[in-house]
């Protein structure tokens, strides 16, 4: 199956989308700070997408794998499987972005244990506590906020 990252939007509402909204400008940031591996689709000249409709990315040729699609307000189960390559760390930033300002998403991972992170979640975490002030924690298998 491969190492995958998991999100749903069960209950996608006001909060969520003001939420998606403030996280853009993190979103482009983060992209951008990891552009040298980055691309539209892994076989793609094409940048990144980052908007109000859509975050869309891949890794490059080989380092690729699936894309990375998160649609605001698609109320679905989905995923994108890494496989670990190097753009791994952007999917995990990303997603923990999101699920810090968006209250209905539901963020889970191949990478996320109660007793121990895998893959570039601990590197992911740190740098989103540190650049953005999220601080988040896994419970049940689920990235949340941390109680402050």
């Amino acid at each position: 199956m491969g190492y995958t990252h998991y999100w749903e939007q069960p209950l996608w509402g006001p909060k969520d989308q003001a939420g998606y909204e403030k996280v853009l400008l993190a979103v482009e940031e983060i992209v951008e700070r990891h552009k040298d591996l980055l691309r539209y689709e892994s076989n793609s000249d094409e940048p990144p997408e980052v908007s109000l409709a859509r975050i869309r990315f891949n890794g490059i040729e080989d380092d690729g794998h699936e894309t990375f699609l998160f649609v605001p307000g698609r109320v679905t189960f989905t995923f994108c499987k890494t496989a670990r390559k190097p753009y791994d760390r952007a999917v995990c930033e990303v997603l923990a972005v999101l699920a810090y300002e968006c209250p209905s998403l539901e963020v889970t991972s191949d990478g996320l244990g109660d007793d121990e992170l895998d893959g570039a979640w601990p590197e992911a975490l740190q740098a989103v506590h540190q650049e953005y002030g999220a601080p988040l924690e896994v419970a049940n298998g689920r990235l949340v906020r941390k109680a402050v």
